[in-house]
């Protein structure tokens, strides 16, 4: 068993050891047994410190003149609330939280919307970006994963405020 990023406990085949995660050379099927919220939602929020140093490049300003007079689009992609809740939460568990838990899945939601506001304005303080792309893993090949009302509910307001 190994422990990712975000702080999911997961295993993998054999075959696979822990840096080929860390490298995500190709996609490893994984077989997840405990989330990050499930331990403490409170002292999880704390590893997302937006004042941490290490929260963004510390050459960004030597980068910022590199890009400065650039040819070619430039931007940034993160995963959306969906993809990152469930991330700390696990699939079956969100969709129990959305049910059970509206305000607390709300709390993660808004807690996410405004780490990733933050987390922006440093670097656009730095680099003008051209796009920034926010990306939701939330459908399988025919169907939504969440209901449209569930959509509407937890997702669609966080960026209209």
């Amino acid at each position: 068993m190994f422990k990712q990023k975000k702080g999911e406990i997961v295993e993998v085949d054999a075959k696979y050891d822990f840096s080929y995660l860390r490298s995500e050379k190709d996609f490893v099927t994984r077989k997840w047994h405990r989330f990050p919220v499930e331990n403490d939602w409170h002292n999880m929020k704390k590893r997302y410190d937006t004042e941490s140093p290490e929260r963004i490049d510390p050459e960004i300003d030597k980068k910022s003149e590199i890009l400065k007079n650039r040819d070619w689009p430039f931007g940034i992609s993160l995963p959306g609330a969906f993809w990152q809740l469930r991330d700390w939460c696990g699939f079956e568990n969100l969709c129990i939280l959305m049910v059970e838990k509206e305000d607390f899945v709300c709390e993660m939601a808004n807690f996410w919307k405004d780490f990733v506001i933050k987390i922006i304005k440093k670097i656009v303080s730095k680099i003008k970006l051209d796009y920034v792309v926010i990306n939701e893993d939330m459908a399988n090949k025919e169907k939504s994963m969440i209901s449209t009302n569930m959509i509407r509910k937890f997702l669609s307001s966080l960026w209209s405020q």
